[in-house]
């Protein structure tokens, strides 16, 4: 970077900590440590002495490791003007606490300190040698990442801006144990079609995690993302590539480990702990992780990965995309616009970054609707997150926005999944309460949510569902299962009482479990007298039959 500063026809001053090193470059100009075959210009000199280097300095560029960077910085505080840019080209998190770099840099400093972050795919070699190569840089001060991108543009490195400095920083970090992966693909001469398919996950890993964190997945989608995973997954200077196929050849991690630095090891454990804080699948990140740690033979991880269950591809990060291009382009986004990134998230199992958009919403003054909160809390039941979920519906209640019956249904089967039954039936008299009616959705919700124990509460629900004419197969299958736990099954006889609808749920019974003996009640639940005017499945002893059918109970929506 010193060079490509030079070239861009500054006087560059390199600190260097050891005394030849520093008279070869200022004298001869050559670098004996690194890359001297390259000659240096003369607007390019080194010193020993730290307050040299930096005073009068209108930037200064930091190239030291990740993990002394914050420590270094913080010894030498005072003599940084906290007024003067310091642009990290270091990629990496800070592994003692699994921090952003920049985080632990102003831990660590204990004072504010206008920081940018330089990165994108840029071999050290390959700047020296002129090849054309494109980065960005990242700060939260625009007008400041404006400068350093004059500062430092030519015609063989062209430099991008940004305010994502946590997108950059997880971008340059995080793709190191994905291009360990990537070098293991190749070490075991797995072909093209496997490589294409690992990159292409990998990088939507990428960017589900990073957007999680707070980073923009456009900023994952360019040079500080893909493109510094491509060119560290297929670059041959690549160590963490190098580590791969090293891996996938029989060597031990521990030999590779002593003859050079590989990022991507220890990063791989701090990238699977944020995917659990931020309730994150990600099977590549993982799989990755738990060959370098020894918990799975790399043998093992093709069944791993593709013996996953089948799914659709997800596209909520493209709908975010198309979300940020609007911002970008000044196209006003609207309730609707986030309406559909919200069930994209949805629909893609990210409940956090859905929750996120509708905070975002709230800044951008961005009216929120029952559509909003409905998906928001539909969301909710996968992990289910019941509290989010409640939480979602006080904020409608002191919004003002309505309520509909999905938005009550969601609310009762997320609850339900949580084992949380008691809240369900809050949920579900508080929607008898108002003035929306419950439909067979609603009542097939709040009986899954009964557990073993409440099977009369169950059947009780049963009873308002028929007087309610409601009744679905759902609500039945349901009924079953609330009185698994007490072995109180309805008598095979009563079929003949019932609609077809609760019929499906019947045969079941008939076939696997012990008949309850309390026909009479049973009937007097599930069977309404002739007089009540409700369709029973034709009359006493007429012989009706129905056909085989099957029911299960699932997911209520």
């Amino acid at each position: 970077m010193a060079m490509v500063a030079a070239r861009a026809g500054h006087d560059v001053v390199l600190y260097c900590r050891q005394e030849e090193q520093a008279s070869s470059i200022t004298l001869k100009h050559r670098n004996p440590r690194a890359l001297s075959e390259f000659e240096l210009p003369p607007n390019l000199r080194a010193t020993t002495s730290l307050p040299e280097a930096i005073e009068g300095s209108a930037l200064i560029i930091h190239g030291l490791p990740a993990q002394g960077t914050p420590k270094f910085l913080a010894e030498h505080r005072e003599l940084i003007p906290a007024e003067v840019p310091v642009c990290i080209t270091s990629k990496g998190l800070y592994l003692p606490t699994k921090q952003l770099l920049g985080d632990a840099i102003c831990s660590e400093m204990g004072r504010s300190q206008c920081l940018a972050y330089l990165s994108g795919p840029s071999f050290a070699k390959e700047l020296m040698m002129k090849q054309p190569t494109a980065v960005v840089v990242a700060c939260a001060d625009l007008p400041m990442a404006e400068k350093i991108q004059c500062m430092l543009s030519t015609l063989f490195f062209r430099v991008y801006t940004t305010t994502d400095v946590v997108g950059v920083q997880l971008g340059g970090a995080l793709k190191n144990p994905l291009a360990i992966g990537a070098g293991m693909i190749e070490g075991r001469g797995l072909g093209i079609n496997t490589m294409a398919a690992y990159v292409t996950k990998a990088q939507l890993e990428l960017q589900k995690l990073a957007t999680a964190m707070g980073g923009d997945a456009a900023t994952i989608s360019g040079l500080s993302g893909v493109g510094d995973l491509m060119l560290t997954a297929f670059g041959s200077l690549s160590r963490n590539r190098t580590t791969g196929v090293r891996l996938a050849k029989g060597d031990k991690l521990e030999d590779i480990l002593q003859e050079m630095t590989v990022e991507g090891v220890p990063t791989a454990a701090v990238a699977v702990c944020y995917a659990d804080q931020c309730d994150l699948e990600l099977p590549v990140f993982r799989t990755v992780a738990a060959i370098l740690d020894g918990s799975m033979q790399m043998e093992n991880a093709l069944v791993a990965l593709m013996g996953r269950p089948l799914r659709q591809e997800q596209e909520w990060a493209l709908a975010l995309h198309l979300l940020r291009s609007m911002v970008r382009l000044q196209v006003e986004a609207n309730s609707f616009s986030y309406n559909a990134a919200v069930t994209a998230c949805e629909r893609g199992s990210q409940l956090k970054t859905a929750l996120s958009l509708l905070q975002e919403m709230d800044e951008e003054a961005v009216s929120k609707d029952t559509i909003t909160y409905s998906t928001a809390i539909f969301a909710c039941e996968e992990g289910a997150h019941w509290q989010t979920a409640l939480a979602l519906l006080e904020e409608m209640t002191s919004g003002s926005v309505p309520k509909n019956a999905i938005t009550f249904n969601s609310a009762v089967s997320t609850c339900g999944a949580a084992a949380q039954w008691k809240a369900a039936f809050f949920l579900f008299r508080e929607m008898q309460a108002s003035a929306l009616q419950p439909t067979a959705v609603s009542f097939a919700a709040v009986i899954a949510s009964c557990p073993g124990g409440e099977w009369a509460r169950a059947l009780a629900l049963l009873a308002e569902m028929v007087v309610a004419q409601a009744a679905s197969t759902l609500a039945y299958a349901a009924i079953i299962e609330a009185c698994a736990g007490e072995e109180r099954w309805l008598q095979a006889g009563l079929q003949r009482y019932v609609s077809d609808v609760a019929h499906v749920a019947l045969m079941i019974v008939q076939e696997s479990k012990a008949f309850w003996t309390k026909k009479n009640h049973a009937r007097s639940l599930l069977c309404p007298p002739p007089e009540s005017g409700l369709p029973v499945s034709g009359a006493e002893g007429d012989g009706a039959s129905h056909p085989r059918s099957v029911a299960t109970t699932s997911r209520v929506r």
